[in-house]
């Protein structure tokens, strides 16, 4: 499927289009031929929003050419000053105006993986970051110690520069959480802080501060937003709020998990003694759990949208990935059943006994619930993070509806239909899930540094000294030559809490509020 913008470009024409493969010759003396190739530049210019079309003639006679016939790509048939700033952004960048950010490490994630398909025609940058407030950059690369910006940024100053400089419309997802449907921006109150994240000093929530203008709908249209969109992906919750019931259950595990004090009154919510007992019944057998997780993550209310969007414009493409999906469930639920399925069967009757305020434990069997309630917490975590990755995956490729205008005095049409250069922010258990659908779909690794594993998980900085600069150059298309001293295989298959011995108890967790104890 595809919309026709007024102009009558459609996302479908791009084929149809010739190509700078094809025979064209933009060096001909022939002003027919060149106001031809002209004509179907603008034209493919209209569909990607993507200067790197421009770049792809090799030809300076026709840039320059080109530099004059702008008018008839940005305000002729129709007004697109999107366009225009994106074009005007890659000529200013030719003579040395404004120059994009290509730091030699960025501070925050612990890897970065770069991934190119030429049969979908798009390049997507996906990092991954373990949730922290710290940079490692001085410890593990000692030569930053003499580096100042921009030969070291962190990662919010390089992704702000990154979208002030861009000569290509770039879509950018970081894992924010959804305010809604309905609502405009987060929270009730419009001056009410809003900090979604275990720290106000934590990386992910000073990148999601930096960019919660571009996020909702009522600021998204300021100037420096424009020359993208940016995506919330954590539709997990809704601002505080959590969408779905496994999502409700992680959230209150976790805040458990976090503090011991909050668990008796997590274990006598009616809420969590229900869920329990449906859970309990679920997971009596391998189908029966897949299909509880499989029903829940594919009918988170988001999910089930945006994969129906994408199904819409792909069926074979939208059915790979809810096959992808449930495979990943599968192979979750495969490794965490078992303990599911005992750590529920410890849990279940405190739910009843601590009903009672009379009730106290002995010291046993308090340190044994603690212990299941966490690792019942660790495995809902790695279940329920697929909620989000499925939606961030449905967003990627589906087409957008360009008919609705994305924010008060935006102009229609004026974005590419889908998006071509991508940038994914995440926790590296939904980055991982990305690169293997990216792997399945047979996306090409052109940029890999960083890894991803248990150790060193805390890992918060990466050279780029093997990954092609400035991003989305038609350059970054190309596989880096990494020295052989220097290379490695990047583990795409790695699943965090899954290897290792994840399910240690941190001795936090062992402390015995006085609580549950027994009294003489």
């Amino acid at each position: 499927m595809s919309l026709v913008g007024t102009d009558g470009i459609t996302s479908t024409d791009y084929g149809r289009i010739p190509s700078s493969g094809s025979n064209e010759d933009y060096d001909s003396d022939d002003e027919d031929d060149v106001q031809k190739s002209l004509t179907h530049l603008c034209d493919k210019l209209k569909i990607t929003y993507d200067s790197n079309l421009i770049e792809e003639t090799r030809s300076k006679r026709f840039i320059e050419r080109f530099k004059y016939h702008i008018i008839y790509c940005t305000r002729l048939p129709q007004y697109r000053p999107v366009l225009s700033r994106l074009i005007h952004n890659y000529y200013n960048k030719k003579r040395g105006l404004i120059s994009a950010p290509t730091p030699r490490f960025i501070g925050g994630p612990k890897n970065l993986t770069v991934h190119w398909s030429s049969k979908y025609n798009k390049l997507i940058y996906i990092f991954g970051e373990f949730h922290q407030q710290t940079m490692n950059c001085y410890t593990k690369f000692p030569e930053t110690r003499a580096l100042v910006y921009p030969n070291i940024m962190n990662i919010q100053d390089f992704v702000i520069e990154l979208f002030k400089t861009t000569d290509k419309y770039i879509d950018f997802f970081g894992e924010f959480p959804s305010f809604g449907k309905k609502n405009k921006f987060y929270r009730v109150n419009r001056s009410a802080p809003f900090i979604p994240f275990a720290s106000d000093d934590f990386r992910l929530n000073k990148l999601f501060q930096k960019f919660r203008q571009c996020i909702e709908s009522d600021t998204r249209g300021s100037y420096n937003c424009k020359l993208g969109r940016v995506h919330f992906f954590d539709v997990r919750c809704c601002n505080y709020v959590t969408t779905d019931c496994i999502s409700t259950l992680m959230r209150l595990f976790v805040d458990g998990a976090h503090d011991t004090k909050n668990i008796p009154a997590i274990l006598t919510h009616q809420q969590t003694e229900e869920t329990l007992e449906v859970f309990s019944r679920y997971l009596e057998t391998r189908t029966k759990a897949i299909t509880l997780f499989r029903t829940h993550i594919l009918g988170n209310t988001y999910n089930a949208t945006e994969l129906q969007r994408l199904k819409n414009k792909d069926k074979k493409l939208g059915d790979q990935l809810e096959k992808f999906i449930t495979a990943e469930i599968t192979r979750i639920v495969d490794v965490t059943l078992a303990e599911l399925n005992k750590d529920i069967k410890k849990i279940l009757p405190y739910c009843r006994i601590l009903k009672n305020p009379t009730n106290r434990l002995s010291q046993y069997n308090t340190v044994n619930m603690i212990q299941s309630f966490v690792t019942f917490s660790n495995h809902m975590v790695t279940i329920v993070a697929i909620i989000p990755d499925l939606y961030v995956l449905s967003r990627m490729f589906k087409n957008f509806d360009l008919q609705k205008l994305a924010y008060t005095g935006a102009i229609q049409y004026d974005q590419p239909q889908e998006a071509h250069n991508i940038v994914l922010y995440a926790g590296d258990t939904h980055a991982q899930r990305c690169r293997r659908f990216l792997n399945l779909l047979e996306f090409e690794e052109v940029g890999k540094t960083g890894k991803s594993e248990e150790d060193n998980v805390s890992d918060s900085c990466i050279d780029m000294k093997y990954i092609h600069q400035p991003f989305f150059s038609l350059e970054s298309r190309q596989k880096m030559i990494i020295p052989e001293v220097d290379d490695y295989e990047f583990d795409y298959d790695h699943i965090y809490a899954l290897q290792g011995d994840p399910m240690k108890v941190d001795p936090v967790f062992m402390e015995v509020d006085p609580v549950f104890m027994e009294t003489d």
